[in-house]
């Protein structure tokens, strides 16, 4: 039974390629997001501090428990661990026509745009439909509802608006996502042409700086808030896949090394990240990227944590991760009077988030699965014209 819900849950790719650590991380990505979700969703309305705050504003100023508060909010940097891994998968056939030895002709680009938009469009328009169906239950559908609708299906809300879409917030990054899609042949082209393996990785260390100096020191103090919402301000996360996809598959980085100081190194890299977000982030913002790549490495060299982020269940979640992502806003939002009904405010407040995150994980995993099957995995392997691979 355990062998035939796993097949129905894995996640298939056109080319047949899966690489098990990276599903695992985007676990880790995932769970960042969703634990970032449910702390500022179902806990706002808490009746622990007599009247509804605001996550984090109000709760900063909160003497209980500020570091826990502090922590759960920097899991919206799951995003950027999103963008390093799609960073990472589209460099892959790149790298395989300039730099491996098989001599992979070059990818072609009509299958490379079909390929994006037969897998990520049909669901991301189920999701915007249904997230619109849910929004007519609660309140009036007006002209301007429906051009935010339009403005999230075309990738255009951020630029346009200046805000995430009022359709489902979470699609702000989606568009990003899309922006570097449109870019990513002409960027990998460009860098993995460069034959010479020391020149190439400098080359892209330099961007990935600089691409982080120019957000933090230029994009940041500018009013434009679509500019700050846009693939300018998230660069460097994209070329650090790059920069991981390069060591990967030239062999620099390899799971058959496997030390137990990577382990090490791996944690270290995670809880720098964390501690960067929530302390340093000023001085150590340009150096990010390379910490979630130690992280990544550690992944993949570690004894422990290869094991851990190949390990079946962690992968078959992490593959799931695009409808997860998609839906769990809505989710958290439709069953937030049963968390209020099993909350505790009465306990400490890491108690008070423990019972929510139990009540909440279990109903995101269950219902995004069904979801998933019907609505994501149908458009996995598949593409114009092609009938839909094994």
């Amino acid at each position: 039974m355990w062998d035939r819900l796993a097949s129905k849950l894995s996640r298939v790719t056109s080319t047949g390629d899966l690489i098990a650590e990276i599903d695992g991380l985007r676990f880790v990505a995932i769970g960042a997001v969703l634990l970032h979700h449910i702390a500022s969703i179902s806990m706002e309305a808490s009746t622990r501090f007599g009247a509804p705050v605001k996550f984090p504003r109000d709760w900063r100023r909160l003497s209980e428990d500020s570091t826990l508060v502090h922590a759960l909010w920097q899991g919206y940097f799951g995003v950027h661990l999103f963008f390093v891994i799609s960073g990472f998968v589209l460099a892959l056939p790149f790298i395989r026509h300039y730099l491996g030895s098989s001599g992979k002709p070059f990818p072609s680009l009509k299958s490379y745009f079909l390929r994006r938009v037969t897998r990520i469009e049909p669901p991301y328009i189920i999701n915007m439909t249904v997230c619109l169906a849910l929004l007519a239950l609660w309140m009036p559908i007006y002209w301007e509802t429906w051009q935010h609708f339009l403005a999230s299906l075309l990738y255009v809300h951020n630029l346009i608006y200046s805000r995430g879409s009022t359709i489902n917030g979470v699609a702000w990054s989606l568009e990003i996502e899309v922006q570097f899609y449109i870019l990513a042949p002409l960027i990998a082209s460009a860098i993995f042409s460069i034959r010479n393996a020391v020149v190439r990785r400098t080359v892209l260390t330099a961007a990935i700086v600089g691409c982080a100096a120019w957000t933090q020191f230029v994009l940041w103090k500018t009013p434009y808030q679509n500019l700050k919402m846009s693939l300018l301000a998230y660069m460097q996360y994209f070329l650090a896949g790059f920069l991981l996809a390069d060591l990967h598959q030239t062999g620099v980085v390899n799971n058959r090394r496997q030390s137990f100081l990577w382990d090490v190194l791996g944690v270290t890299g995670a809880v720098l990240v964390l501690l960067a977000m929530m302390i340093w982030r000023d001085p150590l913002y340009c150096v990010l990227p390379f910490l979630v790549l130690l992280f990544y490495v550690g992944a993949f060299q570690g004894r422990i944590l290869q094991r851990f982020f190949s390990a079946r269940p962690i992968v078959i979640i992490g593959g799931m991760c695009y409808t997860i992502y998609l839906y769990h806003v809505p989710i958290i939002t439709l069953f937030k009077g049963l968390v209020h009904a099993v909350a505790a405010p009465q306990l400490p407040l890491w108690a008070d988030f423990g019972i929510q995150v139990l009540v909440l994980t279990p109903l995101i995993l269950v219902i995004c699965s069904v979801l998933f099957v019907y609505t994501e995995k149908p458009f996995m392997g598949w593409t114009i014209g092609k009938k839909r691979g094994r």
